[in-house]
């Protein structure tokens, strides 16, 4: 089986604040322990992303597989 990259090595990590940083080592961990083959699933890059206009413009942890797939990261066990 590949080695998967811990939290600190995937692309955009070390521009994440903190908090972020500290949400997202979580989340890392608990999606790969979601899958039989997380190795499919292999996270490559992470961001915070904003959407919406205005004062109506939110963020949020934004995390993006190697195949493209991507993930709307609310807390270390929530994401979609």
């Amino acid at each position: 089986m590949n080695s998967l990259p811990v939290a600190e090595k995937i692309k955009g990590f070390n521009k994440l604040p903190l908090e972020a940083q500290k949400i997202f080592t979580g989340f890392l961990k608990n999606f790969y322990a979601a899958f039989e083959f997380p190795q499919d699933h292999e996270v490559a890059k992470v961001a915070i992303a904003k959407e919406g206009r205005g004062k109506h413009t939110t963020q949020f942890i934004k995390a993006t597989t190697k195949n493209g797939e991507w993930f709307r990261v609310l807390s270390p066990h929530t994401w979609y």
